[in-house]
């Protein structure tokens, strides 16, 4: 099997973090990750002499290729050796339009520059971000063969799906920086004698013949560069104190730090921290809350702030002063003031936003594959082809109205303005009664909206395993209550004294300069209590269970969890009642490493690998093996009994085993 990265970038562009490139840093990573072929992949540029000078240094073959960012996504064109001239022609076209299109190409100019894509390895973001949409990738079908995924969890399950239509690769997408004293560990492994693109992609339409690990187990994932490997699911970690369990997890997160990765560390969740926790994970629920609870009134606000009172006020003041003038000068009527357009009134002009919404709304479900079946069982393909269709009729019929009251009012407006310069009668100002009656309207609305909001009352009650979480909002007690929420670092003693005054409030709040984006935040407040299964509120102990199980919730999020030690504080009924499935589900999306003295949580869960630390002649030593291995043993070879290991980490030795089993034999009897 060779071993590939073909995901290295070597130059730093717009769309990278800052790094200083180091050819002897490359050739370091290639000879600790024991690479056999590499390819060159810089953002949206190719440059040959970089390249020649890492290929005449590095030892191994290196692929030209090129990283583009496509409609929003990226996508690897890699080239077989030879052809870097015809590459660094089309990256040259390249550059020029991805500054005119603002960092991203359309389909069609990436196809008028990269016309023969089947001459090259093609690869694009599949189950990673910035991900290529489906419609891009439909176009390109016919010359992908591989997606590159972010993690060794989704290449299992990439792997595994038999409707996937790719197959799965995994690079490190790595930035060689002099400084960088940790290589990534994520490499694709492949069942080619002769590395040449045209052979590599023979290869990798074969999905036996892919894997990204040395092992045959296609669970198993790298995790240290000496060949360690552990399972893309549970993973628990054992070890007598100070045998290196902790440094195990630390060199994991050094690995894959760049990567989506969580860190429970040790008594993070609990001692004198279980309070702190605790109110930062309420603080993180609540804003995920507010932000959904309050998404309608954000609208709302975003319109109201559109509105200007003043102005308006202004406009009928100065309609009022003209006609009272015109008046005045009535008897003075010439024939310019008799014209019928003197004092007309412009037309209205209609709104296409609401109709252009209709037609957005049908044409989604119209579009929608993966709940085709639903939407026309229940609507109508057909139905809603027929609603689109006379949607469409009304939208061009309000175009051309539009369009036609636009121009009529231009002309009413430049007749009317030489009319005015003729005559010596006063001209009436516009003034648009309607649509400022509409703004009043709005505003009583949204006062009303906002004094609902301030009425102290439950509004959610959910349930965590066993802990009710009860959301409630109300009025904001007072500026300091506002400024907290919002995040705001001046002044607001003033601005808070119109509170009981939603519009003039929020203008206030405009003036002050706060963040448009948080404006809907300062109306009322929204607060959490949590209760435990006797509806009373939750002790310390409590608070440091709450902070694991939500910790695990979020943990879904992420690529790879790390947790060191939970079990402090927590006794064995609660870890067996809610941790351990809430873990073996959370195993089946995220790849887990669990550190334990616990045999509740340690062998319980049945975990799919099992890795013992052991710190020996001043060398860390890694066992790995299944629960069920009669040995488990180092990259090296050495081995050791796996029922000493669990007897010793889990039980505190047989003796110890035998004694408490004799107690609870003596009890029962």
């Amino acid at each position: 099997m060779k071993k590939i990265d073909l995901h290295i970038h070597t130059i730093k562009t717009i769309s990278d973090k800052d790094f200083d490139f180091d050819i002897e840093k490359l050739k370091e990573y290639i000879a600790v990750a024991k690479l056999d072929a590499i390819a060159i992949t810089n953002h949206n540029l190719f440059n040959k002499k970089q390249y020649d000078e890492i290929k005449e240094k590095v030892g191994i073959k290196v692929f030209p290729g090129v990283e583009v960012d496509l409609e929003n996504g990226h996508i690897l064109i890699i080239s077989d050796e030879g052809r870097e001239d015809e590459l660094e022609n089309m990256c040259n076209q390249l550059v020029g339009h991805i500054i005119q299109q603002n960092d991203t190409l359309t389909y069609d100019v990436f196809k008028k520059i990269f016309s023969n894509l089947s001459d090259y390895l093609v690869i694009p973001h599949y189950k990673k971000d910035p991900v290529i949409d489906t419609d891009t990738l439909s176009k390109l079908s016919d010359d992908i063969i591989v997606g590159e995924v972010s993690s060794p969890k989704k290449w299992e399950r990439m792997y595994k799906d038999t409707n996937e239509k790719y197959n799965p690769v995994l690079f490190s997408d790595v930035r060689i920086d002099k400084d960088m004293t940790v290589f990534p560990v994520k490499q694709t492994y492949i069942d080619c004698d002769e590395l040449t693109i045209p052979r590599i992609k023979l290869v990798l339409s074969d999905k036996s013949k892919i894997a990204i690990s040395n092992s045959t187990d296609i669970s198993q994932f790298q995790i240290l560069h000496d060949g360690t490997n552990a399972s893309t699911g549970l993973n628990i970690v054992l070890g007598k104190r100070s045998s290196g369990k902790t440094y195990t997890l630390d060199s994991i997160y050094s690995t894959f730090e760049n990567d989506k990765i969580r860190y429970i560390k040790q008594f993070e969740l609990v001692k004198n921290s279980e309070e702190e926790k605790f109110n930062e994970i309420i603080n993180r629920n609540q804003s995920s809350y507010i932000e959904g609870y309050l998404k309608e009134f954000k609208w709302i606000v975003d319109d109201i702030r559109k509105i200007d009172i003043d102005k308006n006020n202004h406009e009928i003041e100065e309609y009022l002063k003209s006609l009272k003038n015109y008046a005045r000068d009535i008897d003075k009527m010439d024939v310019y003031a008799r014209t019928k357009l003197f004092n007309e009134d412009i037309f209205s002009i209609p709104n296409l936003k609401n109709i252009e919404n209709v037609m957005r709304n049908i044409s989604g479900l119209l579009n929608n594959e993966e709940y085709k079946e639903l939407i026309d069982k229940n609507v109508g393909i057909e139905a809603l082809k027929t609603l689109y269709f006379k949607s469409f009729d009304i939208y061009e019929k309000l175009v051309i109205d539009k369009k036609l009251k636009e121009e009529t009012n231009k002309l009413i407006e430049i007749i009317q303005k030489e009319l005015g310069e003729k005559s010596s009668v006063a001209q009436i100002e516009h003034c648009d009664f309607k649509d400022i009656l509409k703004q009043n309207s709005k505003i009583k609305l949204f006062e009303e909206v906002v004094g609902y909001l301030k009425i102290k009352e439950k509004i959610n009650e959910e349930k965590h395993h066993k802990f009710t979480i009860l959301a409630y909002k109300g009025e904001m007690k007072n500026a300091t209550h506002v400024k907290n929420r919002i995040h705001y670092s001046g002044s607001m003693v003033e601005t808070f004294e119109k509170y009981d005054k939603p519009y003039e409030y929020l203008k206030s709040l405009e003036e002050i300069g706060v963040n448009e984006n948080v404006l809907y935040k300062a109306f009322c407040s929204i607060d959490f209590e949590v209760k435990n299964d006797k509806g009373n509120n939750i002790s310390g102990g409590e608070k440091a269970e709450y902070n694991l199980l939500e910790e695990l919730i979020d943990a879904y999020k992420y690529d790879i969890l790390l947790i060191d030690e939970p079990e402090s504080s927590f006794d064995n009924i609660f870890l067996r009642e809610n941790i351990i499935k809430c873990i073996k589900d959370l195993s089946l999306k995220t790849t887990i490493f669990l550190v334990t003295h616990n045999n509740t949580l340690g062998v319980l869960m049945n975990p799919d690998c099992i890795i013992y630390t052991e710190y020996k002649d001043n060398k860390h030593n890694i066992y790995t093996g299944k629960l069920t291995s009669k040995e488990f043993s180092t990259v090296n070879g050495e081995t050791i009994s796996s029922y000493e290991v669990l007897m010793d980490t889990m039980e505190a030795g047989t003796e110890a085993y035998n004694e408490r089993r004799n107690i609870y034999d003596a009890i029962k009897d």
